[in-house]
């Protein structure tokens, strides 16, 4: 991963585009293959199709559930090993110590879904929520059928390990800088070939996941401009034009956003949480943001804390922004300087004390709803 990577003022290209830039480790391990042949397809529904099914079910899929929703939270690895392997006690402690209440962790498998709902175990009593990030990789062949089997096997093996578990699930990991061509902010900036497939685990996961856990919530994100991707995903339209398909609904819009991006209300002269806010009316969720590293200490904790949650912050009315979660707990090998403490978990860098002060000094009551 290139951290020096920085979004072009003018013309941001691909390989300038920051959300490119994002991490490389995160194994996107395909468990998310193809399922039993009797699953459910409803990507290829026409919009006339859509507009008498998919809104009613929308409401009253909105209306089964609600919750207190913590604001401060922070993103962990438990299935990647290094400190993560760590006693989740352990993992607990620290995340009370900071003030934190919302810890984010990716899966990719049932392997990793049953070790994610032991993590929920152990957090639950002490009041710490578990926000699952499902992380399968985007198809580099096949059908929007297949992709859908695959998306919908991975959101279903997930529910059915943490139903009543978690509240939300993230469904997938910045699958579409895997499609984007420019700053992703308009539909004709996304491969054409390839946007079936993401269309297609996407909308497998969320259905995964309703069709076992009917009462959970499910969010999808972008990063940077890459908003353009959700926007023809709501509205069922493609890249090229031509037929509308089904749209698809979630219910909570996330985003990530990291230091290189600048100044998320203004980036290319575009109000990205207004943005986003305005076109789905749903609540916002940043469930990565993070200082990209440059080899401070002084530096990441002054954009934390005075750039990142205490921006975030401010901004909570106004774009009905619920949660925040920054980018780590831990260092990781291939990730580095991210994390609060170090790979070894051992050592805890001025990051980490300037944000117990910071939530110390700056407790945020939970949003009382996701939708």
């Amino acid at each position: 991963m290139n951290n020096n990577n920085k979004p072009d003022s003018e013309h941001p290209g691909l390989s300038d585009d920051p959300g490119l830039s994002r991490r490389t480790f995160l194994r996107a391990a395909g468990a998310a293959t193809a399922a039993a042949a009797s699953v459910p397809f409803t990507g290829f529904a026409t919009l006339a199709h859509a507009n008498k099914v998919a809104p009613a079910d929308t409401d009253a899929h909105a209306k089964s559930f609600s919750q207190a929703v913590p604001f401060y939270g922070i993103n962990g690895h438990v299935n990647q090993g290094a400190a993560y392997s760590m006693p989740f006690e352990r993992q607990r402690d620290l995340l009370l110590d900071l003030g934190i209440r919302y810890y984010r962790n990716d899966l990719w498998d049932d392997e990793g879904a049953r070790n994610v709902a032991r993590l929920c175990d152990v957090l639950a009593p002490s009041g710490i929520s578990v926000l699952p990030c499902l992380t399968p990789s985007l198809p580099e062949r096949g059908t929007e059928r297949d992709a859908y089997r695959g998306g919908y096997e991975l959101g279903r093996v997930a529910a059915k390990n943490l139903k009543g578990r978690v509240a939300v699930y993230e469904c997938g990991n910045e699958l579409e800088n895997g499609i984007v061509t420019f700053d992703g902010s308009h539909s004709d900036q996304y491969d054409a070939v390839k946007w079936p497939l993401y269309r297609g685990v996407i909308r497998g996961m969320i259905d995964g996941v309703r069709s076992t856990d009917a009462n959970a919530k499910v969010g999808i994100h972008a990063s940077w401009l890459h908003f353009g991707a959700l926007m023809m995903l709501w509205h069922g339209t493609e890249p090229r034009g031509g037929n509308r398909v089904a749209p698809l609904r979630w219910d909570v819009t996330m985003y990530h956003w990291y230091s290189d991006m600048g100044d998320i209300r203004n980036a290319k002269g575009v109000d990205v949480l207004d943005t986003v806010r305005q076109a789905f009316k749903l609540p916002v969720w940043i469930t990565e943001f993070g200082w990209r590293p440059d080899g401070t200490d002084a530096g990441q904790a002054n954009y934390i804390t005075n750039n990142g949650f205490s921006r975030f912050l401010a901004m909570r009315g106004r774009y009905d922004l619920q949660s925040a979660f920054l980018y780590e707990l831990f260092d990781m090998q291939a990730d580095n300087y991210y994390g609060l403490l170090t790979g070894d978990g051992r050592i805890k860098k001025p990051a980490y004390y300037a944000l117990k002060r910071f939530i110390a000094s700056n407790p945020a009551h939970p949003a009382s709803r996701t939708a």
